[in-house]
């Protein structure tokens, strides 16, 4: 039963991702004025923030999660 929540859970998910990038893509190519560059400073002021941080992006999240 836990894995047929946790599959429909998941293609849940999926759908709204897509629906989500679908609605990017719209509002870009409907206005691709609004799109702005990240300067050279919020990258550098992001690295600082995070660079030393490591994450296993194929690892199990915690149950709590």
């Amino acid at each position: 039963m836990k894995s047929d929540f946790l599959s429909c859970h998941q293609e849940t998910c999926r759908c709204r991702q897509l629906l989500w990038l679908a609605l990017l893509e719209q509002d870009i190519a409907n206005h691709p004025e609004r799109l702005q560059p990240i300067s050279a400073e919020l990258v550098e002021q992001l690295q600082d923030l995070v660079g030393g941080i490591e994450v296993d992006l194929e690892a199990a999240l915690p149950d709590d999660a």
